[in-house]
């Protein structure tokens, strides 16, 4: 009984196997909520941030939409956490009022990075907006409910 023991995956200190697995270090990974409206005009509506992990470093595209879409907006900055998959990416905002040294402001977004979705603050916003992970790109975009 104590040989059986020391060979269990919980006794020798392994993940137990439904813990989320992380997301690989290198690809790229699309994260989105948008939709299309459903007023008949075709507008845009909802986030969505490419991930683009490379050796050389992170990067990602910022895309939002509020009536027509815009950017993709290239990050200044993605550092993750891989211990804890915290997420912090600093994109230039166009519309900020917030001095920098360019003259453009810089938007902070905050999260957590999941194999499933990426969980951020947008737009100064205190509550969290999940975008799911999309998977199977050639399909169309949803109608916004």
């Amino acid at each position: 009984m104590i040989l059986q023991a020391a060979f269990t995956p919980w006794a020798v200190g392994e993940p137990a196997t439904n813990s989320p697995k992380p997301l690989p270090r290198y690809g790229v990974f699309v994260f989105s909520n948008e939709c299309t409206q459903g007023n008949g005009s075709g507008n845009v509506a909802g986030d969505r941030i490419t991930l683009l992990r490379f050796p050389s470093g992170d990067l990602a595209l910022y895309e939002y939409g509020n009536g027509g879409a815009q950017g993709p907006v290239l990050s200044e900055s993605v550092n993750i956490d891989e211990r804890t998959s915290a997420i912090t990416i600093r994109v230039r905002d166009e519309w900020s009022t917030a001095p920098t040294r360019d003259g453009w402001g810089i938007d902070t977004i905050e999260g957590e990075l999941t194999p499933e979705s990426l969980i951020v603050k947008l737009h100064g916003e205190t509550t969290t907006t999940s975008l799911p992970r999309i998977v199977g790109m050639p399909k169309p975009i949803g109608t916004c409910r």
